[in-house]
Parts: C-alpha cells; structure tokens; sequence
C-alpha cells in the first residue's frame, strides 16, 4: 500500500513546475490518472484489512486482560509479604524488613 502512494506521489511530482516551491495546476492534477485494482480485488483487501483489525482489536483485548491479571497478582503478592503476619513468603518479608 506504501509503495502504492509512493508512486503516485511520485507521478504528480513530476508534474509540479516551479524553482525554489514547486506548484500544481488543478488542470494537471484533474488529468493525472491513477490506477486502482478491480473491484473484486478491492473488496478482497477490505476484507482482509477488517479481518486483520478484528485480530488487533482481540490482541489489544487479551494484553488488557493479561495487565490487569499482572496488576491484581502484584498487589496480592505485595499484600500477604507486607501485611499477613503467616506470610509463605517469610524469608522475602525478613529481608525487606531489613533493608
């Protein structure tokens, strides 16, 4: 897709006069063509495209899950080391204490 609108940005520069700040007539930019794929094929790549944002949208989902597992982890562990006085970390809880 990139290289797509590179070449057609790169077609309409060719057509810009001027020295030092290049212009565009609006008849040359009217008469420029582009080029686009068949309908078909048009409908093939939205389809893709939405398929492959469903995927992001469900990615972005999971790590928003995942965080917010992570942070409810980290604040158990932090609470039983810090508050519960039969800690099964013990160990953990004696050198933070010390330190």
């Amino acid at each position: 897709m990139k290289h797509f609108f590179q070449k057609i940005c790169q077609k309409v520069e060719l057509l810009a006069e001027g020295g030092g700040q290049p212009n565009l007539k609006v008849v040359k930019v009217k008469a420029t063509l582009i080029q686009l794929p068949q309908l078909e094929e048009q409908k093939a790549i939205v389809e893709r495209f939405i398929m492959a944002m469903n995927l992001c949208d469900s990615l972005e989902g999971h790590t928003t899950n995942n965080r917010t597992k992570i942070n409810q982890l980290e604040q158990s562990f932090f609470r039983e080391v810090y508050e519960d006085k039969t800690c099964r970390f013990g160990f953990l809880q004696k050198h933070i204490i010390q330190n």
